[in-house]
């Protein structure tokens, strides 16, 4: 089932329980002849409990079905993403990533 993904504003802070997160780059990536949606960022945890710091971290929402084919109510941008499901896709496209910029976590929807 495919989801819509609102892009972020790159660069800018978006706060969080512990901290915040800051999406900075969007990569179009090409994977077995179709682009993969993936955002670079740093993120920051500055009042948990248990653990202060930092990462690098990359969020994949995605296959792209549709390429900002619409605005949000936020006049954001929407992009239509078909989540990547297969296990060795997912291996691929992490090594992929991480010799683009070595990232702590990567999380696909």
């Amino acid at each position: 089932m495919n989801i819509e993904y609102i892009h972020d504003n790159l660069g800018q802070p978006v706060e969080s329980i512990a901290g915040y997160y800051t999406p900075m780059k969007e990569l179009r990536l090409t994977h077995n002849d179709r682009e993969v949606l993936c955002v670079l960022g740093a993120a920051a945890i500055e009042s948990s409990h248990y653990r202060i710091g930092s990462c690098a971290y990359a969020l994949v929402p995605g296959y792209i079905v549709k390429w900002h084919f619409k605005e949000s109510d936020s006049s954001m941008p929407v992009s239509e993403i078909e989540p990547i499901r297969d296990e060795k896709a997912r291996d691929e496209i992490s090594a992929a990533i991480n010799r683009i910029d070595p990232v702590t976590i990567i999380d696909f929807w």
